[in-house]
């Protein structure tokens, strides 16, 4: 019996980010990444800003470097890593994320994983949809809910 080919997913950078908030649905898009519950779908180009943005970002508390260094040490080793040959040009207000679509072109990906709103105003883009956290969560079967505390 042939195993159903994994749903693949390319995770906008800010989810790492926001993955540190205990509880939150970006929490647990992270830990589904570990568990191998899919397959995410990286470049070069994004690892680079995934490294620059962790290692540069300011927020209320300093990023651990181990997270920083397991996330990345995942990417590397885990994540699908493609090469885009077509550049497109999609995202007119700020074409840097045009990276996060030519990924999940190159890879087939399903989804696109971001909370970022001039990629969610696209919705989908050649047969990849443009989702939350939250919408992901409930595709792959691991609908979010709020931690009792939260």
């Amino acid at each position: 019996m042939e195993r159903p080919e994994p749903i693949r997913a390319v995770i906008d950078t800010q989810q790492y980010i926001y993955a540190l908030s205990p509880g939150s649905p970006s929490e647990q898009v992270v830990l589904a990444m570990a568990g191998r519950t899919f397959d995410v779908v990286t470049t070069d180009a994004i690892l680079r800003e995934a490294q620059d943005t962790l290692h540069y970002v300011r927020t209320k508390q300093p990023i651990p470097a181990s997270y920083i260094e397991n996330l990345l040490g995942y990417l590397q080793k885990f994540g699908h890593r493609v090469s885009p040959i077509e550049r497109l040009r999609v995202v007119k207000e700020d074409p840097d994320d045009d990276k996060f679509i030519e990924a999940a072109v190159a890879g087939q990906a399903r989804f696109l994983v971001t909370d970022d709103r001039h990629l969610r105003r696209l919705k989908s883009y050649r047969g990849t949809e443009i989702v939350t956290a939250k919408q992901f969560l409930s595709a792959i079967g691991q609908p979010w809910r709020r931690r009792e505390g939260m």
